[in-house]
């Protein structure tokens, strides 16, 4: 991972940020599931939990080549023109290391009474008793609002920092860019 591009999403009066981050995620994910690559990474150099905000940069780092292979075709329609986007650049070489998690917190109290009753035969007063409203998890992580081409459903894209580290560690990256095993180059 020794190269980078950065979008830069630019102020507009017409659009909110998030939505727009949301969008060019979302359009950078069919990019890579298109494109069948484990070795694509993404960052928010922006990424600030005090404001739950992912930032207004997108930072795609990978080789050379895969990048210029993301940036062959205009995958960014519909936002392109909110957009900075920054030439292909080297990592620095006092970049330190860190991973960028995906987590899915327990937050929707009717989803795991639903869950309960199927699992323990619970009907749904047992079920009510056993998970109050009130033991839902709270995420004040950043993170995108997206919606599945799948199942049709919104969902938001919890994003965790770890600890930055000197120490690359190599894996593979999923279609979203984010790996649990792999460290991205933070700069």
């Amino acid at each position: 991972m020794q190269k980078f591009i950065d979008l830069k999403i630019l102020p507009s009066p017409d659009f909110n940020q998030n939505q727009l981050m949301a969008l060019l995620f979302k359009r950078f994910h069919y990019r890579l599931a298109t494109l069948a690559t484990n070795d694509v990474a993404v960052a928010f150099p922006r990424y600030a939990v005090s404001s739950h905000s992912v930032g207004n940069v997108l930072r795609i780092i990978g080789d050379a080549k895969q990048l210029e292979l993301v940036m062959a075709i205009d995958w960014m329609y519909g936002v392109r023109d909110q957009l900075e986007i920054g030439a292909i650049t080297s990592v620095p070489d006092n970049a330190l290391h860190r991973m960028m998690l995906r987590i899915q917190p327990d937050a929707n109290p009717d989803r795991l009474r639903r869950r309960q009753m199927a699992r323990h035969k619970l009907t749904l007063a047992q079920s009510q008793a056993k998970i109050l409203d009130k033991d839902a998890q709270r995420c004040t992580l950043p993170f995108l609002n997206l919606r599945s081409d799948t199942s049709k459903k919104a969902f938001r894209l919890y994003l965790k920092m770890t600890e930055t580290s000197t120490v690359p560690t190599a894996g593979s990256f999923n279609a979203y860019g984010i790996s649990r095993t792999a460290t991205i180059p933070w700069f």
